[in-house]
């Protein structure tokens, strides 16, 4: 049986007479200055955080994620074509021209070879869409070979 509430951990919630904590559920975490005896108090993760289930506090996202909702167990990596440089995002930014960003960057990273290529998304699969990955690949493949000469 647990001591109440001096058993209780973070992230956890423990009823009078409860045999076990309980955890607060996925995108909840401890209320500050509240004795947790209850689910309902539990205290929601603001936008820019996660919280897994039984999280003691609200951790904020990384760079090349985001939350722009609350009460959530995970971050969202950013698309291709979009990246995010620091914590505790609620958003992505579009990369650069002249640069390229795959899922879940935190940085926009310079085309190889110096290469320039505007940004243009296009559905994956899709004709044009390999036909431009083609056309960057053999440009830059070209590019390489005449340093090496």
């Amino acid at each position: 049986m647990l001591h109440y509430p001096q058993d209780c951990t973070d992230g956890y919630y423990c009823a009078k007479g409860a045999a076990a904590a309980l955890p607060c559920p996925g995108g909840t975490t401890k209320r500050l200055g509240v004795t947790m005896t209850r689910k309902e108090d539990c205290d929601v993760c603001g936008k820019g955080t996660f919280c897994p289930v039984g999280s003691g506090a609200a951790t904020n996202c990384s760079a090349g994620t985001f939350n722009d909702e609350e009460k959530q167990e995970a971050c969202t990596k950013c698309a291709a074509g979009t990246f995010q440089d620091v914590e505790g995002a609620t958003a992505c930014a579009d990369c650069h021209q002249g640069h390229f960003c795959k899922v879940g960057a935190s940085s926009a990273l310079p085309c190889p070879g110096a290469i320039q290529y505007p940004f243009q998304p296009l559905p994956l699969g899709s004709s044009s869409h390999s036909q431009i990955a083609l056309h960057h690949h053999t440009a830059a493949l070209r590019a390489g070979r005449r340093h090496l000469q």
